[in-house]
């Protein structure tokens, strides 16, 4: 029986492929081929154009929707605040109801008519518009 120190045991070979073999990892650009073949999956879904969101609060009456603000890259809560009041400032007139002023991120929920999605989406404080959809459980 051969005796080996701790450090000898779990050392790494120096050579990461000697271990399992030369080209045993594929190269770089063939892993980025097969992402770009593999094509959109379930988690890289494309949202609904604010078109599409303006046509369906027009159908709908109203659409729950959660509006990405504009703001610095590390926001305070009074940068969230105060772009969320620009926002609200700017909906005046127009149909909608807030659902939730967020105070961590720079997010707010609103239930908007389609002139307050039109409204917001030519907002230079708005970032983007997303659909608000429950979440389904399996």
């Amino acid at each position: 029986m051969t005796t080996r120190s701790a450090a000898a045991r779990y050392a790494r070979p120096r050579d990461h492929r000697s271990a399992r073999g030369a080209g045993a990892w594929p190269s770089p650009a063939l892993l980025f081929g097969l992402v770009l073949l593999a094509g959109p999956t379930a988690a890289q879904v494309i949202p609904p154009s604010i078109d599409d969101l303006i046509a369906k609060a027009t159908r709908e009456g109203s659409l729950r929707v959660i509006v990405e603000l504009k703001t610095d890259p590390s926001p305070t809560r009074e940068a969230i605040a105060a772009a969320q009041d620009l926002v609200l400032q700017e909906l005046a007139g127009t149909r909608h109801r807030v659902l939730r002023r967020f105070t961590t991120i720079p997010f707010i929920a609103l239930e908007a008519s389609a002139d307050t999605l039109q409204r917001l989406a030519g907002s230079l404080f708005v970032g983007g518009i997303r659909e608000d959809r429950p979440l389904r459980t399996r």
